[in-house]
Parts: structure tokens; C-alpha cells; sequence
């Protein structure tokens, strides 16, 4: 093979590298059809947002353990104090990280209109805070690492 060729196949096999380099962090950045959400992390994220919940005004303790097994959930508790372990490998989508993604693992109801049992009605409402400020997304709020969150029924 002559050198100019050598130089062609070079130079076309950088362009094919670099290519494929963007290409793929293209799409590890577009969510997919599937309702993903937008990316969070394209690597791993290990956050520790923190839960209270309060029914008529007494507080509603989170059990320590929920999602731990032989195999931990990607949202779990350790200590029964409220603090939520989220620890995921990448690609990280919003949807992986949705508030509801908790109360699913621990096999209890969370939206707007109802917590645990208590639905809203003549009863109470479910209210829900996010770092002191009222929020509304409820079970599609996509959790921070730090987030204080507070869900009331009253």
C-alpha cells in the first residue's frame, strides 16, 4: 500500500472515530420514546434526598430497609431517619429518579389525590413541600441530591 493510501484510510478512520464519538453522547443525551425524561447522568449518581411525612399532624415514620435485599433497589432507606439512598449506575433518566420510583419500591400509594389510605376529600388534602417552597408535581417530582421534601395530609 502506497503512503497516499495509507494517509486516506488514516485520516477516514479518525473521522469514523470522532463520529461515533458524537454520536453516541448525542444519544446518551436524547431521551428516548419510552418517556424517559431528560438525562441526568450519562455515568452514575449517589444521592441522599430527604423524606418526611406527616398525617394529621403526626409524623409518618419510613421504615429502615425499604428496597434493601440480596440485591438493593436503586432507591432505598438505610436507617429509619428518612434520608433515601438513590445510587445508580448511568445513563440516569428523570424518570428513574421520580419521587412515585420510592413509594413503588416500598409497595405504597403516593400521588395527588392520595397518600398511603387517606385520598383527598372532606378528610384532608395531600400537600407536598420541596426545600420550604409548595410544590405540585407530587409522585413525578424528579429528586436532587439534598432535596428536603415534605408530603402532608391534613
Amino acid at each position: 500500500m502506497n503512503a497516499k493510501k495509507i494517509t486516506i484510510l488514516f485520516i477516514a478512520t479518525l473521522a469514523l472515530l470522532a463520529g461515533g464519538s458524537w454520536l453516541s453522547r448525542y444519544l446518551a443525551q436524547t431521551p428516548l420514546a419510552s418517556g424517559q425524561g431528560a438525562l441526568v447522568s450519562a455515568r452514575a449518581i449517589h444521592y441522599h434526598p430527604r423524606l418526611t411525612i406527616t398525617i394529621k399532624g403526626e409524623p409518618f415514620p419510613i421504615p429502615a430497609g425499604v428496597g434493601i435485599g440480596a440485591v438493593h433497589a436503586p432507591i432505598h432507606t438505610h436507617e429509619g431517619d428518612g434520608t433515601l439512598h438513590i445510587e445508580m449506575n448511568g445513563p440516569v433518566y428523570e424518570d428513574d429518579i421520580r419521587l412515585g420510583r420510592f413509594f413503588e419500591i416500598w409497595g405504597k400509594t403516593f400521588n395527588r389525590d392520595q397518600i398511603f389510605e387517606y385520598r383527598n376529600g372532606e378528610g384532608g388534602q395531600v400537600r407536598m413541600r420541596v426545600n420550604g417552597e409548595e410544590s405540585d408535581a407530587f409522585e413525578n417530582y424528579v429528586l436532587k441530591n439534598g432535596d428536603e421534601i415534605e408530603i402532608r395530609y391534613e
